[in-house]
């Protein structure tokens, strides 16, 4: 149930072969998260190129552009600066972080000695 978990729980320990390997609030686990948040979203053929900083961080799929940064904040704003320069709709733009579960899988992963606790406040 980690989709309540992230809801409802303030605090929680994640723990992998009876040994704890992180703790903190479910924020605070996702934004430890090495794969930072998604953005995507969709150009219209015809779009200029991005700028090379957001062009070499850019995948493109079934014609939807991903690209994964720890700082959505700045990316965003040369994103959206220059879609409105160049008058460029960016269709389905979306911003989604790392969920609980995502922590988790990441986080329990790697094998951990046993006996060898590992906390991360």
């Amino acid at each position: 149930f980690m989709d309540e978990a992230q809801y409802l729980a303030e605090h929680v320990t994640i723990m992998s072969d009876g040994v704890i390997v992180a703790q903190g609030s479910p924020r605070e686990l996702a934004e430890r998260n090495p794969q930072g948040a998604l953005v995507s979203f969709r150009l219209h053929s015809g779009a200029p190129p991005l700028p090379e900083p957001l062009a070499q961080m850019t995948s493109c799929a079934d014609g939807l552009s991903r690209l994964r940064t720890e700082d959505p904040t700045r990316v965003l704003y040369e994103l959206t600066g220059w879609a409105i320069k160049n008058d460029v709709a960016l269709d389905g733009l979306d911003v989604t972080r790392p969920t609980l579960e995502d922590v988790y899988l990441e986080i329990t992963k790697e094998p951990h000695r046993t006996g060898q606790q590992v906390t991360h406040e």
